[in-house]
């Protein structure tokens, strides 16, 4: 894989995830002023959603094209090194890219409700997942472990 589809890809991971937080916490965290048209919404509501939205196409493209040049190439490995997080990934992308399309389109409340809710869980799995074949999070675990150790807090722990 070569430095051009990374970048794409991981740029593409990392504006699609953060916006996607951004417009959670917008839409759930935070205060909505009162509105004499309709229901409320935050002044920078409709931003976060549309540079999400905006941005979920480069997404696409950049699944698409490390599909091409990465995964069919592990996935004909016997035993290539992360295969339970990419296998993860490619498993989460078809309910997290469907379930955000489906949800822009769905009409009746329930669909909307069901299709929103898987969106967002699968969008949750993903980052998490993609945090693991990143080994961020073996990372940062590495080094809670070696403070923990030098804390004496769980002695028994043991660097990797």
């Amino acid at each position: 894989m070569n430095l051009r589809t990374k970048g794409v890809f991981h740029t593409s991971n990392a504006l699609v995830s953060l916006t996607g937080l951004a417009y959670a916490v917008v839409l759930w965290c935070l205060e909505k002023p009162p509105s004499d048209y309709g229901s409320p919404i935050h002044p920078w509501e409709p931003g976060a959603k549309a540079v999400h939205l905006l941005g979920a196409p480069l997404l696409v493209f950049g699944l698409g094209w490390i599909w091409h040049s990465h995964v069919q190439g592990q996935l004909r490995k016997k035993a290539p090194r992360k295969k339970a997080s990419g296998l993860g990934l490619v498993t989460l992308a078809l309910p997290m890219v469907g379930s955000g399309y489906a949800f822009q389109v769905a009409v009746d409340a329930p669909w909307r409700q069901f299709w929103s809710q898987l969106h967002l869980w699968s969008g949750v799995l993903w980052v998490l997942v993609s945090l693991m074949h990143l080994d961020w999070v073996q990372g940062i675990g590495g080094r809670l472990r070696k403070v923990l150790r030098s804390f004496k807090i769980l002695p028994w722990a043991r660097s990797r």
